[in-house]
């Protein structure tokens, strides 16, 4: 490195024409895959640090979501739109063979409240199980089927209807219900590999869904071994598609983390109970995920272009939520992080096509932008951070200015931003399009401390200190 700059160390080329949009290293790090974007979505293999293309192979055209290494290195998974794939790495080629669905049910591994439904069960008294049980079978005698001319208030008789029943959502919702449901061929938007020194472990696949499930395959048969309800319950009132896995380190409290489309994120144990979750800030879709090895901090990356640090729960908190007792040992094991929500974010920037407004305050070191994901953002040139939250715009902005001013009946320095709607791309004119509207930022001296800011809903109020 020069100046503590990244400099580059090897350079692989050649194989790829086009963009090379998916990469994972193997997990002593020799080796390197790729996934290319030309027509047949091609995968190479490489020796990186002598740049030797070790093997490739063409794929089947469909987009590729997801891209990971197995444990032992003689293995990669991929997935995408209607696609689960195993690539076997023998001597230059790469053979593919396809995760299988199966027609039959597989079993329904723990999923989303199953520690608090656990620890329920078994705080309840056996005599209640008992009654409960009962009042099912006198309820189920009770109940008379109604005969085929039977006539209802309205006269009308009563006969079967024609017609096929709908199958599909109703179906699925029973099975999932019972403790089983058949695997669904749907995009799959994310894959990785359990993490485990046995060599079993090492040959199971866990792949997100967009159903909002998480389905583990076993690589050797390529079958699907058992579907996770992640972020979805058994009769969809909640779901929302799976966007990332992390798998823990060996030897960790936790055995994955998986971030979802609607800002939630969810900590798993090996057997596939719940052992906490948090929300990422502005429940943005969570798209990367990075658990440190001492299962204290978590790395999350958003669709809103912001990297979060935030605290994992601790067991003792997630099992206390669910209303199950921890033993001695498992209290002393897990770390006290206090501020169990705590979250600093790391980085903040605009997303979504381009950066258009830009200007800069004809007195302070500070400037404001604004873009195609409409926000409005305001940034210490000093610090090189936001300066006050986001604002949130009802268009596209394409242009941005300045007023300082002085508000005479409040007493504070007051800002004033202008910003311009217009140039919404792919989906033709908005009503807002054409539209101008100035914002309020207003300063005020709040004593020694740090620097604090707080927004309304046309106008932000910056402190300084």
């Amino acid at each position: 490195t020069a100046a503590g700059r990244p400099a580059p160390h090897q350079s692989l080329k050649g194989f790829h024409k086009r963009a090379v949009t998916h990469l994972a290293f193997s997990g002593d790090g020799t080796l390197l895959a790729s996934i290319g974007k030309d027509d047949a979505r091609s995968i190479a293999v490489y020796n990186w640090a002598s740049g030797t293309l070790v093997a490739t192979a063409k794929g089947d055209g469909k987009q590729v979501l997801g891209l990971a290494f197995s444990p032992l290195g003689n293995e990669v998974a991929s997935c995408g739109v209607r696609t689960v794939k195993f690539w076997r790495l023998q001597g230059r080629n790469l053979t593919p063979k396809a995760g299988i669905m199966g027609t039959k049910p597989v079993p329904v591994l723990g999923g989303v409240g199953s520690l608090s439904r656990s620890s329920s069960l078994a705080a309840m008294p056996k005599s209640e199980k008992k009654t409960k049980k009962k009042k099912k079978k006198t309820t189920a005698k009770k109940k008379k089927k109604p005969s085929k001319s039977e006539p209802d208030k309205s006269g009308k008789k009563k006969g079967k209807k024609k017609g096929k029943k709908k199958q599909g959502s109703s179906s699925s919702k029973n099975a999932a219900k019972s403790g089983s449901m058949a695997g669904k061929l749907q995009t799959f938007t994310c894959i990785q590999w359990q993490a485990g020194t046995s060599e079993g472990s090492a040959h199971e696949a866990v792949a997100g869904t967009a159903g909002g499930e998480l389905y583990v395959f076993n690589s050797e048969s390529r079958n699907l071994a058992g579907v996770v309800l992640a972020h979805r319950t058994s009769d969809e009132s909640r779901k929302s598609s799976v966007l990332s896995i992390a798998m823990a380190h060996p030897g960790s409290r936790f055995h994955c983390v998986t971030g979802a489309g609607d800002g939630s994120i969810t900590f798993w144990s090996r057997a596939w109970e719940e052992l906490g979750s948090l929300s990422a800030p502005g429940d943005a879709p969570v798209v990367a995920l990075s658990l440190r090895s001492d299962d204290v901090k978590l790395l999350c990356g958003t669709m809103a272009c912001e990297i979060h640090e935030m605290t994992c729960p601790s067991t003792a908190a997630a099992r206390a939520a669910a209303g199950s007792s921890l033993s001695a040992a498992e209290m002393a094991a897990a770390p006290n992080q206090g501020g169990a929500n705590a979250t600093r974010t790391l980085v903040r920037g605009h997303h979504n096509f381009e950066l258009w407004g830009l200007a800069t305050h004809p007195f302070l070191r500070e400037y404001a932008t604004v873009g195609d994901d409409q926000t409005l953002r305001l940034w210490d040139v000093t610090s090189r951070c936001q300066a006050a939250p986001t604002v949130s715009l009802p268009a596209m902005a394409r242009a941005c200015d300045y007023y300082p001013g002085q508000d005479p009946t409040a007493g504070e320095s007051v800002c004033h931003i202008a910003v311009g709607f217009g140039g919404s791309v792919g989906r033709g004119r908005s009503k807002r399009d054409g539209c101008i509207r100035v914002y309020k930022f207003y300063r005020a001296e709040v004593g020694k401390g740090s620097q604090t800011a707080g927004a309304g809903e046309h106008g932000s109020f910056l402190y300084r200190t």
